[in-house]
């Protein structure tokens, strides 16, 4: 029987007391105890976009400005780069998610061609506010400050939508006709 014990006391000592936090002298516990953890990417709160466009011009070592369909974005330390950033060029189709109020990039990556060249490419908004609704929910609408259009083609989800809804919205670029929006939990958005 204390053959048993003494193994179990030497099993406990050398295996589990290890993985158990013991303070130091001062209350703290040692570095090599410590759960390691991995550095967590600072998500940007509100209001996201998605656009295809030309890569007008950026500067690949140097600079963190990209310039897409004559409009400038910034990266930032957590900018998710879904293509090497050695390999961008000038007059590249990319597909650009960014941040709607800071103008932030969130992702960039290149994509097809085709992307850019179809005028009718639906663009996204996420996580935005709805600040006019017309009557019977067709006609002008104001989303984030901006004016979009809907008609009988359009699609709603998640009814009813209402002032200050939180909303996702796909939209046609040019005419900024949305072709879907999509009610939102208020968790969802930051301004609730």
């Amino acid at each position: 029987m204390k053959t048993i014990f003494s193994i179990v006391v030497i099993f406990f000592s050398t295996i589990i007391s290890p993985l158990i936090a013991i303070p130091t002298a001062t209350g703290e516990i040692p570095d090599s105890l410590r759960p390691k953890s991995k550095p967590r990417k600072s998500k940007l709160f509100g209001v996201r976009a998605t656009i295809y466009g030309s890569l007008d011009s950026f500067d690949s070592q140097l600079s963190n400005i990209f310039t897409v369909g004559g409009q400038q974005y910034e990266t930032y330390d957590d900018t998710e780069f879904s293509t090497q950033r050695k390999n961008f060029q000038q007059g590249d189709c990319v597909k650009l998610e960014y941040h709607y109020e800071t103008g932030y990039i969130l992702d960039i990556k290149v994509v097809s061609q085709k992307n850019c060249s179809n005028s009718k490419q639906l663009f996204s908004l996420w996580d935005a506010k709805v600040e006019k609704i017309p009557k019977d929910l067709l006609g002008t609408w104001i989303i984030n400050g901006e004016k979009f259009k809907t008609n009988k083609k359009t699609r709603f989800y998640n009814e009813p939508i209402d002032m200050f809804s939180c909303v996702d919205v796909k939209y046609v670029s040019q005419s900024k006709l949305i072709k879907k929006i999509k009610k939102e939990s208020r968790r969802k958005c930051y301004w609730y």
